[in-house]
């Protein structure tokens, strides 16, 4: 029987599947939710769970946020995949501010 993981959206989703199917991840992976291919590629390299965050904008979604602080404890590292122009550093900054 399959099971349903969703969320109120794509960055919502990501959350719901990191919560669902990762018990206290070591590693956690940042990438754009506006580009799919992104997606796709990092997850085999991200070492856990992948976040959809919104690449261009300068504050992560509320449930991002959570998980992140929620996670601080267990992660060890953070791997961004894109650079600059595809994730905004504000949100690379303030996800690391939140996992410590």
């Amino acid at each position: 029987m399959a099971e349903a993981v969703s969320g109120r959206g794509r960055y919502e989703t990501s959350v719901r599947v990191a919560e669902v199917f990762f018990d206290k991840p070591r590693q956690l992976g940042l990438v754009s939710g506006e580009n799919f291919p992104d997606g796709l590629s990092s997850a085999p390299a991200a070492g856990g769970p992948v976040l959809l965050v919104p690449g261009t904008a300068a504050t992560l979604p509320a449930a991002t946020s959570g998980y992140l602080e929620d996670a601080a404890a267990s992660v060890m590292q953070l791997r961004v995949f894109g650079g600059a122009s595809v994730i905004n550093d504000v949100l690379v900054t303030t996800a690391s501010r939140l996992l410590v």
